[in-house]
């Protein structure tokens, strides 16, 4: 399963995870695209109207966006909106929360997030292993006295 992260990063990329939208900013028509963002998002043409505005804008930067990416960047976007794309719409709802959450941390919070991830990246896979059971175990124990 690809990392959440990576995940999030490749959802901004294309507009679908919390739009970036200016209150006093106008959702573009379909008419106010230019020609290759029209092309980039074509298939979302016949109901373009519609989507709610922030929708609309966030996909509106985000075809803008495409045409600043170097060719890589545009096969790994096009590789992490497939795993998206592949997700059940539970795993997508909680990712997009997590994403939220993650929004809402401090930069301190953040970089200590990252710090014990990559702490947990350098582990031993059977190390990993433990610390994934003893978690799962907590939750379930956690999720069992909250309910019970």
């Amino acid at each position: 399963m690809m990392p959440v992260r990576r995940l999030i990063i490749a959802l901004l990329a294309f507009g679908f995870v919390a739009p970036m939208v200016c209150a006093d900013d106008a959702a573009p028509g379909w008419g106010d695209l230019s020609g290759e963002q029209q092309k980039l998002l074509s298939r979302l043409e016949t109901r373009w109207d519609e989507l709610p505005a922030e929708r609309r804008q966030a996909l509106a930067n985000g075809a803008a966006r495409w045409k600043t990416m170097t060719p890589e960047q545009r096969t790994r976007a096009r590789q992490r909106f497939a795993q998206w794309s592949e997700l059940s719409p539970e795993r997508q709802t909680r990712v997009r929360r997590l994403y939220k959450r993650w929004r809402s941390m401090t930069p301190d919070q953040r970089r200590k997030i990252r710090r014990q991830f990559r702490r947990l990246q350098n582990m031993p896979p059977e190390r990993r292993r433990e610390l994934r059971e003893r978690f799962k175990e907590r939750r379930e124990r956690r999720l069992r006295n909250r309910d019970g």
